[in-house]
């Protein structure tokens, strides 16, 4: 089961040679979609950066799936309904908390190079 609820997207970012560093944003009631529903956003790196957890807002608690992290070249603006041009960066499985509180995903970790990218 793909458990991609009402995901408020948080990617904990880990710079390659520096500590934890998250970026965070709101854990809101009704933000979201149903099962397989998508968020896309955008980001640049300065520096190398290591994707290895991801912070969610899942619908409802004690719910168990998995959350894929996929990534494009540049923007997610006129690819997010092309398949081909995502990259699988990383996975995971969660359980979720109740909802408006971090579900933690522990992604299997990959590396971006400094530049522009869709998430």
């Amino acid at each position: 089961m793909r458990l991609l609820y009402a995901l408020a997207a948080t990617a904990a970012l880990t710079a390659v040679s520096l500590a934890q560093s998250p970026l965070n944003t709101l854990f809101a009631a009704n933000n979201g979609g149903g099962n397989g529903w998508t968020m896309y956003f955008d980001v640049t790196l300065n520096a190398p950066l290591q994707f290895t957890s991801l912070d969610v807002n899942l619908f409802t608690g004690s719910i168990s799936g998995s959350v894929d992290m996929y990534w494009t070249p540049n923007t997610y603006v006129g690819n997010d309904t092309n398949a081909g041009a995502w990259t699988l960066g990383g996975s995971g499985a969660v359980t979720a908390n109740a909802m408006d509180t971090p579900s933690s995903v522990a992604l299997s970790s990959f590396t971006l190079a400094p530049g522009n990218y869709g998430i």
